[in-house]
């Protein structure tokens, strides 16, 4: 029951292209889930800070969630599960219509990069 609900606002809202580039690498590596997903948010954040901020307040509350996202070692410990370069090959995985589609921040086009920044 508790994932029916959970599920009902995702099937709504959609998710979003960390959601998105996270099936492949939980699928062909076994990460989990929950990491899969958050690995790629400091780099997300980190690129799309100042056009997501709207104010100086909202840039400092993005600005502390980016160094608490940071501290968590989210790169190295998905980095536990495969060799970064073994990512290339999922990258037209990554794009899922529905989620990859429903964010305003990098370009689909720009995967390998946000990759690469989550990994390094």
């Amino acid at each position: 029951a508790a994932g029916l609900v959970a599920g009902m606002p995702i099937s709504q809202t959609r998710t979003a292209l960390a959601h998105s580039i996270s099936y492949p690498v939980t699928t062909h590596f076994g990460v989990p889930h929950g990491l899969a997903c958050s690995f790629t948010l400091p780099a997300l954040l980190e690129l799309n800070l100042e056009t997501m901020a709207t104010s100086a307040i909202e840039h400092q509350l993005l600005s502390s969630v980016l160094s608490m996202l940071k501290g968590f070692g989210l790169s190295e410990r998905v980095r536990s599960y495969f060799v970064p370069d073994s990512l290339e090959s999922l990258h037209d995985e990554m794009i899922t219509p529905g989620r990859s589609d429903n964010y305003n921040g990098v370009n689909v086009s720009d995967i390998g990069h946000l990759l690469y920044k989550a990994l390094s």
